[in-house]
């Protein structure tokens, strides 16, 4: 799964550890969702994740986007499955220089951002080549936006994808040369070339989702 995993402390995250609280800057999530909307992709989400690290434990209980000017005004967020921030996409909030405010139970050594580049949530069951090869597509042209210029024409081609299933069953998939199963709770990682092979096959939506393999 092609996702960045950052350390709280190595981002500039304040804490402070009689409220278990981390402030992080709301700009460089803008910065990301930016990238993603000057793409101009339709299949492809960036998210945002607070995962524990290593063996540590972190939860998060609650999130507040802060505005700091003659007032403090202070909205709560809503969290999305698997401590995702779901945070919104608004100019102003970077001019303002807001800040994301994340109540945790676990400090700078436990906890991590990770940011994951990943399709959209799917609404037909079925998959096929054709979707698996849109994707493949539509991830490189997100990459190349954030590796900006000239470095986007330097950087390495993605291998292909990574398939990922959090349902409790196994998938199977046939290609032209070969059956092959994208096991429950596991991933699968097909080639660029292996994707136009891809018979169509069924999935849980809201148990799969696929990135870049690199």
């Amino acid at each position: 799964m092609k996702t960045t995993l950052i350390g709280l402390a190595l981002i500039g995250a304040s804490f402070s550890s009689a409220a278990g609280t981390f402030s992080l800057e709301y700009g460089g999530f803008y910065d990301r969702l930016n990238g993603l909307k000057k793409a101009e992709v339709n299949m492809v989400e960036v998210a945002f994740y607070v995962r524990p690290r290593a063996s540590a434990s972190c939860e998060l209980n609650q999130v507040n986007l802060v505005v700091k000017k003659q007032d403090t005004q202070r909205t709560e967020l809503m969290i999305g499955p698997d401590n995702a921030l779901l945070l919104p996409f608004d100019r102003q909030l970077k001019s303002d220089r807001a800040l994301v405010e994340l109540d945790l139970d676990g400090d700078e050594s436990s906890c991590a951002l990770a940011i994951s580049v990943q399709s959209k949530p799917l609404i037909n069951p079925s998959v096929d080549s054709v979707w698996l090869e849109q994707l493949y597509q539509q991830l490189d042209k997100v990459y190349a936006q954030y590796a900006g210029f000239p470095m986007k024409y330097f950087r390495p081609e993605a291998k292909g994808l990574t398939l990922l299933n959090s349902s409790d069953s196994d998938i199977s998939i046939e290609s032209r040369q070969r059956l092959l199963s994208l096991p429950a709770g596991g991933q699968l990682q097909l080639t660029k070339q292996e994707l136009a092979e891809i018979k169509p096959f069924q999935v849980t939506p809201s148990k799969f989702k696929a990135t870049a393999w690199y």
